[in-house]
């Protein structure tokens, strides 16, 4: 089983990379895009302009006339449309933020993690297995010339085996926060870092690219 390498972007640069590759936060970007557009148009459907042509037939005459037709938003300016438009805004916003925020908590855990499994990895490849080594071939040489009794070399033995699986479990861990990391990254780690702002404004709608550039 071979061993993952550590990422070579920062914590920071992946959580920068999530929020720009992550397709649940892009959708609910467009999801407050369409919303934010839902709620403009609310305010203008009370509006209602209709233009009127009558034509009327008599003894020796033809009268063809025109009008205008509009409502005049006295009583009715649309007030639970925009209400529920507003209210439908507000949520999408609300999940959009709840996503974001998931997003870098699960890029930390999963970078910590990695981390973490990764060191616990190299303790025991650096110093728990040549020490386990060392001390067997001690317990087989004692042996050989009459100086120890088998039962230590069956000891030793058996603590380098349980440490040979620990290694295997740490390098399995390794390989699984790795995979969590990808997931929570949204792309795979082996690949070349990607330019997060050509992503942006590949993938976002254009309030978001706009606010993105004044930044």
């Amino acid at each position: 089983m071979s061993t993952p390498l550590l990422p070579v972007q920062s914590e920071d640069e992946l959580v920068h990379e999530a929020l720009a590759c992550r397709p649940d936060l892009h959708s609910a970007k467009w999801a407050v895009a369409a919303a934010r557009e839902r709620s403009k148009l609310s305010r203008w459907l009370w509006l209602r302009l209709d233009g009127a042509l009558d034509v009327r037939d008599g003894p020796g005459y033809t009268r063809t006339g025109t009008g205008l037709r509009f409502d005049v938003p006295i009583f009715n300016r649309n007030q639970g449309g925009i209400l529920r438009a507003d209210w439908e805004l507000n949520a999408a916003l609300h999940n959009r933020d709840a996503i974001s925020d998931q997003i870098v908590a699960d890029v930390k855990t999963a970078y910590r993690q990695l981390d973490q499994a990764y060191r616990n990895l190299e303790i025991l490849k650096k110093d728990v297995e040549p020490a386990l080594v060392e001390a067997l071939q001690i317990a087989k040489k004692g042996f050989e010339d009459g100086g120890s009794d088998y039962l230590i070399v069956l000891q030793t033995t058996n603590q380098y085996l349980i440490a040979k699986g620990q290694i295997l479990n740490q390098t399995a861990a390794c390989n699984r926060a790795v995979a969590e990391l990808e997931r929570s990254v949204g792309r795979s780690l082996i690949a070349p870092p990607l330019a997060a702002a050509e992503v942006l404004a590949a993938t976002s709608p254009p309030a978001d690219i706009d606010a993105n550039a004044v930044k």
